[in-house]
């Protein structure tokens, strides 16, 4: 998945500056991976992501994703979003 570079958070360290993706990218991200690799280690990524920062997720670009990307009927998304209790809009 590319994500754009002015579309990072930046945060500065004592290397330098360093890229940050949102939560929600980090879970798209995990989640292709898990869709189409069929990697159950992707999966539990994106749910650990997602369990932790779930107020910081944006559920309806989430799912809009997935449906433009045509995994939205992955068994790892759907497994997904109902181990998060939530549903594809």
């Amino acid at each position: 998945m590319y994500v754009d570079p002015s579309n990072c958070a930046l945060i500065n360290t004592p290397l330098g500056k360093l890229r940050i993706i949102t939560p929600t990218q980090s879970v798209m991200d995990r989640l292709i991976a898990a869709a189409v690799w069929n990697d159950a280690q992707s999966l539990e990524q994106a749910l650990l992501v997602a369990s932790r920062q779930a107020d910081n997720i944006d559920w309806k670009a989430l799912g809009d994703w997935a449906l433009r990307e045509g995994i939205a009927a992955d068994i790892a998304v759907l497994e997904f979003y109902e181990k998060m209790g939530r549903t594809l809009p």
